[in-house]
């Protein structure tokens, strides 16, 4: 299952897939970078699995909370809110939609009324 880490305040989303592992923190290089004071270069590792969110605090300055307490590791769900020193993010569950099946595809590619069904066109003169 796909997650995202939502900032609402500050207007970042980040996906989280299933066996990724992300870093966040205040160096430019991170995969997740949060220019805030009160974040380490390398404050914490999250990792997307199939059910739930891993975050794994990385010797931070400020600590690293799930829903305001504070955690070295924990697993997180949709709607627990993580907070890296005073930066929170939002866990969301991401629905995904499966693509339709060939069957359906194909069903609905075909046209109404048969064989004789025909097209309208504003501005074709064999559509009239």
């Amino acid at each position: 299952m796909p997650f995202k880490l939502i900032n609402d305040a500050g207007g970042q989303a980040y996906e989280l897939k299933d066996g990724q592992t992300l870093i966040l923190g205040r160096a430019s290089s991170s995969d997740i970078p949060v220019f805030d004071p009160t974040i380490s270069r390398r404050h914490a590792e999250v990792s997307g699995t199939a059910t739930s969110v891993k975050v794994k605090d990385l010797g931070s300055s400020n600590g690293t909370f799930v829903n305001g307490a504070q955690v070295q590791e924990a697993n997180v769900n949709d709607g627990d809110v993580v907070t890296f020193g005073k930066v929170p993010f939002r866990v969301a569950f991401i629905d995904v939609i499966a693509p339709p099946t060939p069957e359906a595809s194909a069903s609905s590619a075909a046209p109404r009324g048969g064989a004789r069904a025909r097209r309208s066109c504003a501005s074709c003169r064999w559509a009239r």
